[in-house]
């Protein structure tokens, strides 16, 4: 399993517009071959920052995704985006569940 974790910074709170394009980037993402889980969330104590959290059956299928319209889609609207930082890793192996 490939787990992509990170944030996404921008230079100001998030927009609707913002916020219709992510809505479009998960459904479409979590249809594709190869992805277990992708998600985009708001920063509850900071509006300008997107985590990320995308879960993936390996390599392969997150290469896969970067060749995907709706990721060249997404890309393009960033660029429209004032970004002020981005720190988005991805690591590789089995997650180990956690009791609570």
């Amino acid at each position: 399993m490939l787990l992509v974790l990170g944030k996404v910074r921008l230079s100001s709170p998030i927009t609707q517009d913002a916020t219709v394009a992510m809505e479009k980037m998960i459904h479409a993402s979590n249809l594709e071959e190869g992805c277990i889980e992708y998600a985009y969330s708001v920063d509850i104590l900071d509006s300008q920052i997107i985590r990320v959290t995308e879960k993936w059956i390996g390599k392969d299928a997150l290469a896969k995704h970067f060749q995907a319209a709706h990721m060249k889609e997404w890309l393009q609207f960033l660029e429209t985006q004032p970004l002020e930082s981005t720190d988005i890793s991805m690591m590789e192996g089995e997650l180990q569940p956690i009791s609570l």
